[in-house]
């Protein structure tokens, strides 16, 4: 089989998130695993993010020849939340859907779905003239369940449910949590026989290391970290994180503890997510030197962030997985996490859990952590021990086997060749039905032109 993985999601700014991490980590064990089935991976990835291609394909270096990866043209822009851009979004939709078809794929395996709200990622199923056989990674439908907290302006709902539209017409979805699986079931709802749950993992450096003093004490005052630390790294900042009840619960911390320890919170950050943090911090009689943003966080010195932390706490209200709360179980920090969504399953220890809803809660189990040292001391075993019952092998192995149960028998697409003013042909075709709310203008017709240009281009080079 030929697999063609969409990897935009290691392009755009989800490349900092858990998503990024996660479709890196999985095709890159994918790629071998399927070659040695007999089975060849491509990647494709969006050329309205041209800075990331060439370090990409040095990622994939010996997993992916540079030959299979291909660059669709983007049409930027596209984000799909403006309304200007209707029009160009869903002639870039189906210029993507028609340059896969070029490519004759046995399955395309979206890797991340629910991009392009804020960025000119383009990502859809059943746009294009032909119809794609697609597996779809499927992370979560948090929006769906937390609509109070995302789906808050009409521009976001109308691209949240053109998205749920494209799952509906995959042929299987990967869900990388038993949670996301069961919801995607109840919530969509679909054939409990289309959803596989694949799990996750996390890369081989996170393992539990012993630090020199001296090093421990750079990675400190690299990101202003004074005091023994409290550690959350969010992996992002939505309201979700929850860091309002996390801040409540700090400040219910004794006074010495407070004197004694910093709440450090990680994870790349953007300005006004950093104000918005601020002035909460402000609100729960939080002195500023309490709390320490780091911003980006390297790998390496996560690990050992992790490695030198009191506690690292998850209060997240809802996780598709949490990675985070899994690369600190395997680097030995005590963690403690919700007792919500698919954090149970990768946390593993009732007794690790607390209701994020409740501040008291979230605090009475920082305190016992913080305090007794054999419950410190449990939770560090206990993480080391579940963590190793994750992997990417398994995960690309379970992922591999949906695929050839799903698609071995389906036969590759027989698709004619097509030129540039082909191109552009079926592109005007499958758009019309859809009437996006905005008419092309002269330059979008333009653009699309010279994009079905590039797009052909692009394809002579793939197909020689």
């Amino acid at each position: 089989m030929r697999i063609i993985v969409d990897l935009q999601a290691a392009q755009n700014d989800s490349r900092f998130r858990g998503v990024g991490r996660y479709c890196r980590s999985l095709a890159k064990h994918m790629a071998p695993l399927a070659a040695s089935r007999g089975h060849e991976v491509w990647l494709l990835l969006n050329g309205n993010f041209p800075d990331q291609v060439d370090s990409i394909a040095r990622e994939f270096d010996g997993v992916v020849p540079r030959s299979r990866i291909g660059v669709f043209p983007g049409m930027a822009p596209v984000t799909e939340t403006i309304a200007s851009n209707a029009w160009r979004t869903r002639a870039a939709e189906c210029l993507r859907e028609e340059f896969l078809a070029q490519l004759r794929p046995d399955v395309v395996h979206v890797s991340s779905l629910f991009e392009g709200s804020v960025d000119d990622a383009v990502v859809s199923v059943g746009r294009g003239s032909t119809q794609l056989p697609t597996a779809i990674t499927l992370y979560d439908l948090i929006p769906w369940t937390l609509p109070h907290l995302y789906i808050t302006t009409p521009e976001y709902e109308r691209y949240y449910h053109r998205k749920l539209d494209s799952l509906r017409r995959a042929d299987l979805l990967l869900a990388i949590s038993r949670h996301s699986a069961e919801e995607a079931v109840r919530l969509l709802p679909c054939n409990p026989a289309m959803v596989v749950n694949i799990s996750a993992s996390i890369d081989d450096d996170f393992a539990f290391r012993m630090h020199e003093p001296h090093h421990s004490a750079k990675v400190m005052e690299r990101y202003g970290i004074l005091k023994p630390f409290v550690l959350y790294m969010p992996g992002g900042f939505d309201l979700r994180k929850n860091f309002a009840t996390l801040f409540d619960a700090y400040s219910r911390m004794p006074s010495e503890i407070r004197r004694s320890h910093q709440l450090v919170i990680g994870s790349n950050i953007k300005p006004a997510e950093r104000a918005a943090l601020e002035a909460l911090i402000a609100t729960k009689r939080l002195a500023r030197e309490e709390v320490v943003m780091t911003g980006y966080v390297s790998d390496n010195d996560l690990v050992t962030l992790y490695s030198l932390c009191r506690v690292h706490v998850f209060p997240s209200l809802y996780e598709g997985f949490g990675l985070p709360a899994l690369e600190s179980l395997a680097c030995g920090a005590p963690t403690i996490a919700s007792n919500t969504s698919s954090l149970p399953e990768v946390i593993g220890l009732e007794d690790a859990l607390f209701d994020p809803n409740s501040a008291q809660s979230i605090a009475d189990k920082l305190l016992r952590t913080l305090t007794d040292e054999l419950f410190s001391t449990r939770l560090r075993q206990h993480g080391l021990s579940r963590a190793r019952r994750f992997s990417w092998e398994k995960s690309a192995a379970l992922a591999m086997d949906a695929i050839e149960r799903t698609f071995t028998s389906c036969g590759r697409p027989q698709v004619k060749s097509k030129s540039a003013d082909e191109l552009i042909t079926a592109v005007l075709s499958a758009i019309s039905p859809s009437k996006p709310s905005t008419a092309p203008t002269a330059d979008d017709l333009v653009l699309l032109m010279r994009s079905a240009r590039e797009a052909a281009q692009e394809l002579a080079k793939l197909t020689q």
